[in-house]
């Protein structure tokens, strides 16, 4: 499928079966196979139902644009009970669909913008400038993978007069889209009998010191924000996942409230490490398997597929 994770069973009907969907904070790129915290996930979950399947459908840079043609064009075919929304990171300041979430889904180009297609896919010269054009606006924008050393990351503070401005622009510009993108990912499970969760995107970056470090995260530099303000922003996002869950009935993981703000838990100021996939796989955990086991399923199903370890 070109997901992430084991084949689908043949007998798919019969399990229990999850995908994960998410941009990179998800599809954890830098971290090894079995490693993941969709990969954990699965183990845990496995240790209580007998028949499960859980696949990771993260794709670096997608956004809740992405994410719906995803579902439309893919997910609803494969047809698993539930699907996980890990949401937010790729979605702040946007106001149409970029790059990320069309490369994966590109529809048959006709007229010029084939010929430059077609030219571009021939030519390694156009191929690379384009290609770091697009690596460059990434990195601007922090969606990069970089590892970052916090203990030489710069630091600054916004005048505090600044931020209600900051604030007010993303409320009044992107963040009704944004919940009409939730509306649309829901509805669009639902109708195909698939129920989704919600998960809030948690950060290393806030209004704290490190416990590990030292290092004041707070006024840690992230492009024209510091770590506090960072912070304040994501959190307008989280807050629509949150009322978006709690006005349609559908099960919330609040990660970002949960996941603890450490720099051993990320690489960068969204990403997770090693122990902190542990971490996030943990939480999970402890948060779907009472959703699930509330879910409802043809009578009999759940009690097949489950089976608590001895």
């Amino acid at each position: 499928m070109g997901f992430r994770g084991e084949p689908p069973p043949k007998n798919f009907a019969e399990y229990f079966t999850i995908i994960a969907v998410g941009g990179s904070t998800t599809a954890s790129e830098l971290i090894s196979d079995h490693k993941t915290w969709c990969d954990l996930l699965a183990v845990k979950l496995k240790s209580k139902f007998k028949s499960l399947w859980l696949n990771n459908a993260g794709l670096d840079g997608h956004s809740t644009y992405g994410h719906i043609v995803l579902m439309e064009d893919y997910i609803i075919r494969i047809r698993p009970k539930v699907v996980l929304f890990l949401v937010g990171a790729n979605d702040i300041g946007l106001e149409t669909s970029r790059i990320y979430d069309k490369g994966q889904f590109k529809k048959p180009l006709t007229g010029l913008f084939a010929l430059w297609d077609n030219l571009v896919n021939k030519s390694e010269v156009l191929n690379y400038s384009i290609n770091f054009c697009r690596f460059f606006k990434a990195k601007r924008r922090g969606l990069t993978h970089t590892l970052w050393n916090f203990h030489e990351m710069h630091q600054f503070d916004i005048p505090a007069e600044k931020v209600p401005q900051i604030l007010i622009e993303q409320k009044q510009k992107y963040l009704t889209p944004y919940a009409e993108r939730l509306n649309r990912l829901i509805e669009i499970s639902r109708q195909n009998s698939i129920e989704p969760v919600l998960i809030t995107q948690p950060s290393v970056l806030g209004d704290l010191v490190d416990p590990t470090t030292g290092i004041n995260l707070a006024r840690v530099n992230y492009t024209c924000w510091n770590g506090k303000v960072f912070w304040q922003v994501l959190e307008l996002y989280n807050d629509v996942v949150r009322n978006i869950a709690a006005e349609h009935h559908v099960g919330l993981i609040d990660l970002a409230r949960e996941m603890p703000k450490r720099t051993e838990y990320y690489y960068d100021m969204y990403h997770f490490s090693n122990t902190g996939c542990q971490k996030v796989a943990e939480i999970v955990y402890q948060n779907l398997y009472p959703l699930l086991e509330n879910m409802q399923f043809p009578t009999g199903k759940l009690r097949q597929m489950k089976e608590d370890v001895r």
